[in-house]
């Protein structure tokens, strides 16, 4: 896919699908598949909207307005949260880009502008990391063990041994070599080192915003079990159920797979030294949520068009109670500590693009 607004819609199509039986999915791929050479802008939702008066199978025209509606959102950039230079063009084209991609930090919304800049990507994965077993740069929330199916299994799940985490695991050299001109991971850093010969980059957020937000996207995908015990609401629950993000989410990332499946508890100070010498290598490192970031963001990689300001005037949907803040506080201090070297690590990095130099 070379369109961001394809991706937007391949994207809704699958969360529809999640929700659908193996016979619901085949036969509504089928219903798909007779226009997948036109899923492009208005041709897709004119064959979609040609599905909807269709006067059979009310559940796929239910289905479809659900996609149509999540996919033609007008997402408005704040003023002064956006760029668009001219004149620049996207690193892509000259070195291989990988991005270290934090889940609930806009590494999706990094990944589509990629996209739309040219950059060429995995075909079949909506957020340009590629999940088969000699790639595992899908997420990795949860333990294998608190999968309840197979599509858990392959999509969010990290296996319960720290021994088996890397086995078939893609190293440099073969991902520089195989690799599209974009690719991300969100899983975990491939042995913990950043790759030679890439443009790497990461966008981090603050980790208690980022932690509720990833509450929701757990949600979303019905990872949450039983419901009754909330997420924003009950972070002990949350807390054992995904105990990679969270505790200490960002150094669990960096670090590798020895790290990443570590116990509660495990991450010291050791892992925070170590985790500022791997971010402090990566080529560029910025923040989701400062207005400085789209310009830097462009200037560096040719990548436009990024919205940074998120609207912090509408009310949360929910939040953790006080109790539960500090204690997530307590336990996240690392990844505070972490963020906020960052902070002026991004500060250099602004400065640096902002000088025009490379």
């Amino acid at each position: 896919p070379d369109n961001a607004q394809f991706v937007r819609v391949r994207d809704a199509i699958n969360l529809a699908l999640a929700n659908l039986s193996r016979r619901e999915q085949r036969r509504l791929l089928a219903r798909l598949a007779c226009s997948h050479a036109a899923f492009r802008d208005r041709q897709l939702f004119a064959a979609c909207k040609d599905m909807l008066h269709q006067p059979k199978d009310t559940r796929w025209r239910t289905l479809l307005n659900h996609v149509l509606n999540e996919s033609s959102i007008s997402q408005r950039p704040r003023k002064g949260c956006t760029s668009n230079l001219p004149g620049t063009t996207p690193v892509c084209r000259k070195q291989k880009v990988m991005l270290l991609h934090f889940s609930k930090a806009s590494g999706s919304a990094v990944c589509r502008l990629a996209q739309a800049a040219g950059c060429t990507t995995w075909a079949s994965d909506g957020n340009c990391g590629r999940r088969q077993r000699e790639y595992a740069d899908g997420p990795w929330w949860i333990p294998v063990s608190h999968a309840q199916s197979a599509w858990e299994r392959s999509r969010f799940a990290y296996p319960d041994a720290i021994a088996r985490m890397g086995s078939g695991r893609s190293n440099c050299s073969e991902r520089l070599a195989r690799a599209p001109q974009f690719h991300a991971v969100e899983s975990t850093l491939p042995g913990g080192v950043p790759c030679p010969g890439f443009f790497t980059l990461a966008m981090l957020r603050p980790p208690l915003e980022r932690m509720v937000s990833h509450s929701f996207e757990l949600a979303r995908w019905g990872l949450v079990r039983p419901r009754k015990q909330g997420f924003c609401s009950n972070y002990s629950h949350m807390r054992r159920l995904a105990p990679a993000v969270y505790d200490n989410y960002y150094h669990r990332v960096l670090l590798g797979e020895r790290v990443l499946g570590l116990p509660p508890g495990a991450i010291t100070s050791a892992h925070l030294a170590e985790a500022k010498r791997v971010l402090s290598s990566l080529q560029l490192v910025l923040l989701s949520n400062d207005a400085s970031t789209p310009a830097t963001l462009q200037r560096a990689t040719g990548i436009a068009n990024f919205t940074a300001c998120r609207d912090t005037t509408r009310p949360a949907p929910c939040a953790m109670s006080d109790e539960d803040s500090e204690r997530a506080r307590r336990d996240n201090a690392h990844d505070l500590a972490l963020y906020a070297y960052a902070e002026r690590l991004a500060a250099q990095h602004v400065a640096k693009w902002g000088a025009g130099m490379g």
